[in-house]
């Protein structure tokens, strides 16, 4: 049914309107899918509860990603492989609670770094292997430290976690116009409840945006 605009009545309420009277498959599943339980997915295979993404074969819990395979708790990625929470990434092997990186192999905790090898807590790094928390070690040495650490302690796995968070937050380099607080009229990155935001990188929780990444 055509639907005419009414003038006097704000846009987006209209357009809202108009993009839900249009009907869509519940799942949207285009029967390229074999075995899969989730929403929105094209030429997937044995994945479950997977919301969003092609290409992907035996993830679970997970939305947003590109040609994974083997993870759990993965979202916004792309060429996942064997990997536990990992949000933001791009080619990952073998990689555990990572964000924002790139070309990872057999990491743990790392954030905004690209191109490491068997590297644990790490924040701002390259092309480097064997760091713990951030500390050059050599093979021998790193893998002695990551040994001694049972990640399947929950108590060990929640203190790992805290101080990673705490490096994060402490160590790393944020971007200039970072802000956690409420703002108007802004540009920059990472931003939270924000209000006419323009130009800028992931922001969650805005109202009146414009020309978002």
């Amino acid at each position: 049914e055509k639907k005419e605009l009414d003038p006097s009545k704000p846009f987006f309420d209209q357009f809202r309107e108009l993009a839900y009277s249009i009907p869509v498959g519940n799942l949207r599943d285009d029967g390229s899918n074999v075995n899969c339980i989730g929403v929105d997915m094209i030429t997937s295979q044995d994945c479950y509860m997977f919301f969003g993404g092609y290409g992907n074969k035996r993830n679970l819990y997970s939305s947003i990603s590109y040609e994974s395979e083997d993870s759990c708790l993965i979202t916004n990625a792309k060429q996942i492989k064997h990997s536990y929470m990992i949000n933001a990434c791009l080619e990952l092997h073998n990689c555990r609670y990572c964000f924002q990186n790139g070309q990872l192999m057999n990491c743990t905790f790392s954030f905004a770094c690209g191109n490491l090898e068997n590297c644990y807590g790490t924040c701002d790094q390259s092309h480097k292997k064997y760091l713990f928390w951030n500390e050059q070690l050599s093979k021998e040495e790193w893998e002695k430290r990551v040994n001694e650490i049972d990640l399947s302690d929950r108590a060990v796995w929640e203190r790992e976690v805290a101080k990673f968070h705490k490096m994060v937050s402490e160590e790393s380099y944020w971007p200039q116009d970072f802000r956690v607080e409420p703002l108007e009229d802004w540009s920059g990155e990472y931003l939270l409840s924000s209000t006419r935001v323009h130009d800028s990188y992931w922001v969650g929780d805005g109202l009146d945006l414009f020309s978002l990444e």
